[in-house]
């Protein structure tokens, strides 16, 4: 059980941008709420359908993945493993986190995958944390490098993810900067053509969400279950300003994009 003490956050709703935008406003956040800042909580979508790479992933992989070999292509600054940004809700959560502290980054997850669970659970939809799978339906590869991991994300199993059905349908990741920790993730919606092997909550459950629903019950969620108080919030000009920075020096950059 998470013992992070609640947070008072700025609330940032949903909004659509490409994928280096997407990225650069999230390293914007995390370097502002490093700097002093107040935490916050972003919801996005997609402007068009994306594969995000995790950071250490080499980009010749995307290859082997037929279906999303053709859409747009951008490089996480968090690690884990490829995403295909279509049909899911992408949040970001940045707090504050002095450097001697660890705890709080496991309860992050713990918090934000176990308010998808309430969430799920009052539409009636079973959804249990990897970790409490005694049984695995799909064992994942060794850990130890001698079998590659899957190419996708949501092919992987860590002890947070959120699964339906067997099926993986939040994965989130962690990146820090100084005094502050930056958690995205990706909820599944439904299945996107450009993954077809990786089905949503609407396949798995029948139930049909949309980003927006879901963004405001997810709020509401973390507001009745973690005492979490949010403040709506239009982006500071200077994030906007700095994430335009961010973008044209990293993530349009194909240096970054194929770095490895």
């Amino acid at each position: 059980m998470a013992v992070v003490k609640p947070f008072s956050l700025r609330l940032f709703q949903p909004s659509e941008f490409d994928g280096p935008t997407n990225m650069a406003i999230d390293q914007a956040l995390l370097e502002s709420v490093a700097s002093g800042a107040p935490g916050c909580l972003r919801f996005y979508t997609w402007k068009r359908p994306t594969l995000s790479l995790g950071y250490f992933q080499a980009s010749a992989g995307r290859q082997d993945h037929a279906h999303s070999r053709n859409i747009d292509l951008v490089r996480r600054s968090s690690g884990g493993g490829a995403i295909v940004h279509h049909r899911e809700l992408t949040y970001s959560l940045v707090v504050p986190q002095p450097r001697q502290q660890t705890a709080t980054r496991t309860d992050l997850y713990e918090i934000m995958h176990g308010t998808v669970t309430d969430m799920l659970h009052s539409d009636g939809i079973s959804a249990v944390r990897w970790a409490s799978v005694s049984r695995p339906s799909v064992v994942p590869p060794p850990a130890d490098g001698s079998t590659p991991p899957p190419f996708l994300c949501f092919q992987r199993r860590t002890d947070e993810d959120l699964l339906v059905a067997g099926y993986k349908v939040l994965g989130s990741a962690q990146r820090r900067s100084g005094d502050a920790v930056l958690q995205h993730g990706s909820l599944l919606l439904s299945v996107s053509p450009y993954a077809p092997e990786l089905p949503g909550i609407a396949e798995l459950s029948g139930a049909r969400l949309t980003a927006t629903e879901v963004a405001a019950r997810w709020c509401t969620t973390l507001a009745e279950n973690r005492h979490w108080r949010f403040q709506e919030a239009e982006l500071p000009a200077s994030v906007v300003d700095r994430a335009a920075i961010i973008r044209a020096q990293r993530f349009d950059e194909p240096s970054w994009t194929h770095r490895r």
